[in-house]
């Protein structure tokens, strides 16, 4: 069972294929179930924690490699919080971690987050150190 408050989506069926609206790209998705764990994400980091500066699927350029970022998050017009998102079905492992803190080398997030829908996990990145401490929570836009 999906661990998110309950939402209200405008979905569209085109073609017996669903689509679900994205308030933040301000078009319909395709709906896979990593986009449902995205857009449910995406409501939780505005709703409730007041970030609106957010960029979905960005282009980490990172040679001789491209990587998209699922959603970054920006405080103070700097990449914030690297979020990382999978399917349901998907088990949260070190590799995954490993992906994230990997992309995050690009961007110098102070905070990285990765969730299945079911599970979430939230860390903390150490400026001086690069010390990686898990949190029970992610801080709001206010509390930065």
């Amino acid at each position: 069972m999906l661990s998110f408050k309950k939402n209200k989506f405008i979905y569209q069926i085109i073609n017996d294929k669903a689509y679900i609206f994205c308030n933040v790209r301000k078009k319909f998705i395709f709906l896979t179930p990593e986009e449902w764990v995205r857009q449910h994400i995406l409501e939780y980091l505005i709703k409730e924690k007041k970030y609106y500066a957010l960029s979905i699927e960005k282009m980490i350029v990172s040679y001789p490699v491209k990587r998209r970022a699922d959603i970054i998050v920006y405080c103070k017009s700097k990449p914030w919080i690297l979020v990382e998102c999978k399917a349901p079905t998907v088990s949260l492992t070190k590799k995954i971690l490993d992906k994230v803190i990997f992309y995050n080398l690009h961007l110098h997030c102070r905070y990285l987050m990765v969730s299945n829908g079911i599970y979430h996990y939230y860390c903390r990145i150490e400026d001086n150190t690069n010390t990686i401490f898990f949190l029970k929570r992610l801080p709001s836009y206010d509390e930065n």
